[in-house]
């Protein structure tokens, strides 16, 4: 399984002289626009707390990718501490959209300019441990959301059995609808939304879920009239999180 993709927007122009740049792939999102996505988890440093690098994420770093790297779309997930096994043990994850090949190579690839490392993010966050994905984005149901509503994001890596063209299948054919419908009926589910993983390499995620309610206490629980349909026979158990989105840039 590979790790190699890149650490964290500080760490960009180093990692885009690497092979894993072929992994940049043009796909239409939800809008029909072609923008290149990418999904990365983040995990802070031992010696700061949680709280500490939200903080500097929100305040500091945020604003500093804005400026830097001006992507058409920036939001970030902070996710709650929890004491589960299914905890991925995350502290939080972005999202970015970049116009095209040539706005990622000049902002935070190959060409990038020396300041993109200058707001010290690797300071607080653990580079060597985040995740970066490129994605192709799945909006299923596409409601109003605001940073008060609870998000829960699952990550998900097919069974060593299950190629992976089969899991993509069944997950856009079946499992979708089949929550889609169930997040249509519940009055507090307000978004539903599939990352798929660019399948060019076997990464640590095949695909991540994310469902937004308007409930402080939401859980999958609540979609009313969900009926399993087979999707947990093709994948490893899922490890879930919980926090709150914050849209930078729309």
């Amino acid at each position: 399984m590979s790790h190699s993709t890149p650490p964290g927007p500080i760490q960009f122009r180093a990692w885009a002289m690497s092979s894993s740049f072929g992994l940049l792939d043009m796909v239409p999102d939800e809008k029909g626009e072609s923008m290149l996505k990418w999904t990365a988890t983040v995990i802070r440093q031992e010696h700061v707390s949680h709280d500490e690098l939200v903080h500097v994420w929100e305040h500091v770093h945020a604003p500093h990718v804005v400026k830097i790297a001006k992507p058409e779309r920036y939001r970030i997930t902070f996710f709650d501490p929890q004491d589960t096994h299914f905890d991925p043990g995350l502290d939080g994850m972005a999202e970015l959209w970049f116009r095209d090949k040539r706005h990622f190579d000049t902002t935070v690839g190959r060409e990038a300019a020396p300041e993109i490392l200058a707001d010290r993010f690797n300071e607080y966050a653990d580079m060597g441990k985040g995740t970066w994905l490129s994605v192709t984005e799945h909006v299923n149901v596409d409601g109003p959301t605001h940073r008060d509503m609870t998000k829960l994001v699952y990550f998900v890596k097919r069974r060593p059995e299950i190629d992976r063209s089969d899991l993509d299948k069944y997950w856009l054919d079946v499992h979708i609808a089949n929550v889609a419908a169930a997040v249509n009926r519940t009055p507090s589910a307000v978004r539903y939304s599939v990352d798929l993983v660019n399948p060019k390499r076997d990464m640590v995620y095949d695909g991540i879920a994310q469902l937004t309610f308007d409930s402080p206490d939401a859980r999958f629980d609540d979609l009313q009239g969900f009926e399993p349909d087979g999707f947990g026979e093709l994948v490893k158990p899922l490890l879930a999180a919980r926090g709150r989105e914050l849209w930078i840039v729309d």
